[in-house]
C-alpha cells in the first residue's frame, strides 16, 4: 500500500539519525551526490539568485551556490536539516532558513534550484507551476530505467519517494511546463539521475 507524502517530522527524524552518527557535515552522506552535484553546478552562472527548496544539511549550497551566484536563499521545511547546516557551515549561517516548498518568500530570485525533491512530493506538478515564467529551474530527480515507468513508491529503502522515473517520464510529466533546456544522466554506483536545466514556460 501505497503510504502518505512524507511530513517534516519525517525528514527532521531522518536528519537526526544522520547528525547522532556523522555529524553536522555528513561527509559521508554528501560522498554519494559528488558527482550529481558537480553536473548541477554547470548549470550555473554568476548572475543567478538563487531560491533553493529542500536544501537538506546546507551541503549544496556550501559548496557552490555561495561561490558562483550572485545570491542565494536555502530553505527546508526540517528544521533539523536547517539547524544542521547552520552549525556546519557558520559562515552562511544566515542564506539558511525554515521554510516549505510552497510557502511564500519575499527573496527575488531568478533561479530555482530543486535537488533530489519532485520525487518527494504528490504535489511536484503543482510546485513547477506555481514558479513565474521565465525562471531557470534546476532539478534532479533519481532514473530506474529497469522499473515501470509511472509506478507509485520506490524500491525497498526509500520510503519518501512517491514515483519512479525513467527519463522518458521525467519529460513526460515535466515538458508541459519547463521548456527543458539539457538534461544530463549522472551514476554514482547503483545510482542514477537525471540532472535537468529549463526555464519556466
Amino acid at each position: 500500500m501505497q503510504l502518505d507524502e512524507q511530513t517534516a517530522k519525517f525528514y527532521d527524524g531522518r536528519w537526526q539519525r544522520q547528525y547522532n552518527m556523522h555529524g553536522a557535515g555528513l561527509p559521508k552522506y554528501n560522498l554519494r551526490y559528488n558527482s550529481l552535484h558537480k553536473v548541477l553546478a554547470t548549470y550555473l552562472n554568476p548572475e543567478d539568485v538563487v531560491l533553493e527548496v529542500a536544501c537538506g544539511q546546507g551541503y549544496f549550497a556550501n559548496k557552490y551556490l555561495r561561490r558562483i551566484c550572485k545570491d542565494f536563499m536555502s530553505t527546508d521545511f526540517s528544521k533539523t536539516a536547517i539547524d544542521m547546516a547552520k552549525e556546519a557551515y557558520p559562515s552562511i549561517a544566515d542564506k539558511f532558513h525554515i521554510l516549505g516548498a510552497f510557502m511564500k518568500t519575499k527573496f527575488a530570485y531568478n533561479t530555482i534550484v530543486a535537488l533530489e525533491f519532485l520525487e518527494h512530493t504528490d504535489r511536484d506538478v503543482k510546485f513547477l507551476t506555481q514558479v513565474k515564467p521565465g525562471t531557470k529551474v534546476i532539478f534532479s530527480v533519481p532514473i530506474n530505467e529497469r522499473q515501470k515507468s509511472g509506478m507509485p513508491g520506490y524500491p525497498r529503502g526509500y520510503p519518501s519517494h512517491r514515483r519512479i522515473y525513467t527519463q522518458q517520464s521525467m519529460e513526460s510529466r515535466y515538458g508541459p511546463i519547463i521548456d527543458i533546456e539539457a538534461i544530463r544522466l549522472v551514476t554514482h554506483g547503483r545510482a542514477h539521475w537525471a540532472a535537468v536545466k529549463g526555464y519556466r514556460k
